[in-house]
């Protein structure tokens, strides 16, 4: 019994921390950057599946990895 409660107890404080660390920026604009520098053009397909132009950007909420964002 004392198992299964440190079971639940563990998954209730990893659900609640999880979107602490998560991050809102989609993984597929930080691989576009994975192999370029900051200020480098790329390129990604946003939601309504239309290619865009951009560039890499460093951003806070992803911890320091670059991601693509528009250019507009």
């Amino acid at each position: 019994m004392k198992q299964i409660c440190k079971i639940i107890f563990l998954s209730i404080l990893v659900g609640f921390m999880y979107p602490v660390f998560a991050s809102d920026t989609p993984q597929g604009a930080i691989d576009n950057c994975a192999d370029k520098d900051e200020g480098d053009a790329c390129d990604f397909m946003n939601s309504e599946g239309v290619t865009l132009d951009g560039f890499c950007i460093a951003q806070s909420d992803n911890k320091g990895y670059l991601a693509c964002v528009p250019s507009e």
